[in-house]
């Protein structure tokens, strides 16, 4: 048998728990939306959410995106012949819900930044963010999970992490961005540097530095876990030529082991 595809225009906010199937995908986005502070939006497995202009999904509450290998959730542009920074992306507020927000077996794909949080902590895991105009991922004051990503093809950064953001990276392929593949900016002041967690990621074919951390409060004092990492070579010359820390820079960069 072939199942129907009949398309769902969302019209407006999430103001009650709501779920969206596969039954009801495409869901077609043509304003910005938002999941409302205390509202959940679940979607499930096969779900395609599409934005017809310059619109985010906006998660002030709870988004749980969750779908298999064989059959994710995707977000995306939706013209026929989509181009990067076609949609804002997705955004995780200070009011949402921090590591009930889940994106698992997710595609972002197309956006400005794909996933942009503010003081917000989702779990970020077997997702593909990918073909952004902008950042893969923007962090400011924020410390998800991200694990098990394919991050690959965004304009400029894989990841940017700002002020306190200390995400654990573990286990991605950051691969062939337009810039750094993760880049850490701290804002030089006391308690407010990155210190992330970066382990067993394959960062690599990132136009420039794999790792660039700046503008560190006590930078010689701060060290950088970046530990068991693949940066596309064993050799320990070019690895180090693929980071910018405080080998580089005594007075603003962290060391980085």
């Amino acid at each position: 048998t072939i199942s129907e595809v009949h398309p769902s225009t969302v019209l407006s906010d999430i103001l009650t728990n709501t779920t969206w199937n596969a039954s009801g995908s495409p869901y077609i986005v043509s304003n910005t939306i938002h999941i409302r502070a205390g509202v959940t939006l679940t979607i499930q497995p096969g779900v395609q959410v599409q934005f017809f202009g310059n619109y985010a999904l906006q998660v002030d509450g709870t988004l749980q995106a969750v779908g298999t290998s064989n059959q994710p959730v995707t977000f995306t542009s939706g013209k026929s012949f989509p181009q990067r920074g076609d949609w804002q992306g997705l955004v995780f507020t200070a009011s949402s819900s921090n590591n009930v927000c889940v994106l698992s077996n997710v595609v972002v794909q197309y956006a400005q930044v794909g996933v942009n949080c503010t003081a917000s902590s989702p779990q970020i895991v077997n997702s593909t963010i990918q073909y952004c105009s902008q950042q893969g991922i923007y962090l400011t004051r924020s410390s998800p999970l991200i694990q098990g990503c394919t991050i690959q093809q965004n304009s400029s950064y894989g990841i940017y992490c700002y002020d306190t953001s200390s995400p654990q990276v573990l286990g991605n392929q950051i691969l062939a961005n337009g810039s750094y593949g993760i880049y850490l900016y701290g804002t030089s002041v006391s308690n407010h540097n990155c210190l992330p967690v970066i382990q067993g990621n394959t960062i690599n074919g990132n136009v420039s530095y794999a790792l660039y951390a700046y503008y560190y409060y006590q930078a010689a004092q701060t060290v950088i876990d970046a530990r068991s990492n693949w940066w596309g070579t064993a050799d320990v010359t070019l690895i180090s030529g693929m980071i910018y820390d405080y080998a580089k820079n005594t007075s603003w960069s962290p060391v980085v082991n």
